[in-house]
C-alpha cells in the first residue's frame, strides 16, 4: 500500500514537472518570417483558387448560353476584346456591388 502511494506521489511530481518544462518558447525573428512567408504562399493559394474558380463559372455561364472553350480559343483576341469591354462598361457596378 505504501509502495502504491509512493508511485502516485512521484506520477504526480513528474507530471507538474513535466508541466512546469513546457514553457512557451519565445518567437524568434526566423519563426515570424517563416510563419509570414507561409501565410503569404497560402494567400497566393487561395487567390489562384479564388481565379480559377471564377475562371469556370464564366466558362459555365459562357456554355450555358451556347457558347464552347473551343469557340473561344478560335477567336480568342475578339473574344478577350469583348470581355473587357463589358468588364471595363460594368466595373463600376461591380465595385458598387462588392462594397
Amino acid at each position: 500500500m505504501d509502495e502504491q502511494k509512493f508511485n502516485s506521489s512521484t506520477e504526480n511530481t513528474d507530471t507538474v514537472s513535466k508541466q512546469k518544462n513546457k514553457k512557451r518558447r519565445k518567437k524568434t525573428v526566423s519563426d515570424i518570417d517563416m510563419q509570414i512567408k507561409e501565410l503569404q504562399k497560402k494567400k497566393e493559394l487561395l487567390i489562384l483558387k479564388s481565379k480559377s474558380e471564377i475562371g469556370d463559372f464564366v466558362i459555365s455561364t459562357l456554355s450555358n448560353s451556347g457558347i464552347s472553350i473551343d469557340d473561344i480559343e478560335d477567336n480568342k483576341e475578339l473574344f478577350l476584346v469583348e470581355l473587357e469591354t463589358l468588364l471595363n462598361d460594368n466595373s463600376k457596378n461591380f465595385s458598387e456591388l462588392l462594397n
